[in-house]
Formats: C-alpha cells, structure tokens, sequence
C-alpha cells in the first residue's frame, strides 16, 4: 500500500503544470487531479491481491496486481495529461475538466467502498478447508 501512495504522488508532481502562473483559474482543477488519484488510489488498494473480474486488469493468476495498477495508473495519467494540453488552450474549459473528474473520483471511490464491504464480509481462505 506504500508503494501506490509514493506512486500516486509521483503521478500527481508529474501533472502539475511547470512554469506556469499561479491564479484561482487552476485551483478548482487542481483540486480535482487530487481528489481523482486519491480515488484512484483508494480503488487500486481495495482491490490488491482480490480476485478481479476485469479481465484488461487481471494478472495471469486472476487477481490485481502490478499490472493492473499500471494499467490504472496510465488511464488516470492520460486522462490528466489531455486535460491539462486541452486546459493550456482553452482555460475556460477548467469547471467541465474538474467536474469530469470529480464524477470518476465519485466512480471510483464508489468502487473502493464497495470493494472494502465485500473484504470485510468475506472469510479467509483458511476457513474453507477441509481437515
């Protein structure tokens, strides 16, 4: 679960704009890019090591791992890294750039919840085996 975090934050630094001027404009979108990979990383961490059902997300066991995280990770990436170009022409786009990532954030975070609730009513392997 460290590593995701590190690889969240990494991320994130990597989408901010450099050399840009600061101004209220960008705080909303901004704003946005962080609450959409923390979604983003919530989501990932709830399903570390399940069983995935996403076959473009699964590993070659069936469960999310390494790869699945990357996966994740490049979608969320591109998406920021297109907004941002599109934001650099067109600032005025910001509040529909920031609200679509507010709706993914809200997608996502729904995921993560959901996934928490099944960890927590599921029972662990060892109890399925026959003495």
């Amino acid at each position: 679960m460290h590593k995701l975090g590190v690889a969240s934050i990494c991320i994130f630094m990597m989408t901010l704009p450099l050399g840009a001027q600061e101004s209220k404009r960008g705080k909303l979108w901004r704003t946005s890019v962080a609450v959409l990979l923390g979604a983003a990383a919530a989501d990932a961490g709830s399903s570390l090591g399940r069983v995935e059902r996403n076959p473009l997300l699964r590993s070659a066991d069936g469960r999310f791992h390494a790869k699945g995280i990357a996966i994740k990770a490049a979608i969320s990436g591109g998406a920021v890294a297109a907004q941002w170009l599109m934001l650099r022409k067109q600032p005025e786009g910001e509040k529909y750039a920031a609200a679509a990532n507010f709706m993914m954030s809200a997608a996502m975070g729904s995921t993560a919840v959901v996934n928490l609730q099944r960890r927590a009513h599921s029972r662990p392997a060892y109890l399925f085996q026959q003495p």
